[in-house]
């Protein structure tokens, strides 16, 4: 899943419209904590520390996010 998850992000380095827009549709934690790991490439404890939260709260959260943004860059109608 992470896999499929990262090659997803990865194509959509190209198509920035429509990234921006998947990424303005998850809620704020989720959206920051994407931002900080992929585009900042901060790690987990860099990312706890950035925001107060625990790592495996991180974790949890980061898992989440990936989901809704995976079903989000695949099944939603986003700019292109």
């Amino acid at each position: 899943t992470y896999e499929i998850i990262e090659v997803t992000l990865a194509d959509c380095k190209t198509d920035h419209r429509r990234l921006s827009a998947a990424l303005t549709m998850l809620d704020e934690v989720s959206r920051e904590i994407i931002m900080l790991h992929y585009f900042s490439e901060l790690s987990y404890q860099q990312i706890s520390e950035t925001l107060s939260i625990s790592q495996n709260a991180i974790h949890g959260r980061l898992q989440r996010a990936r989901k809704k943004l995976k079903t989000l860059l695949t099944t939603e109608e986003l700019p292109e």
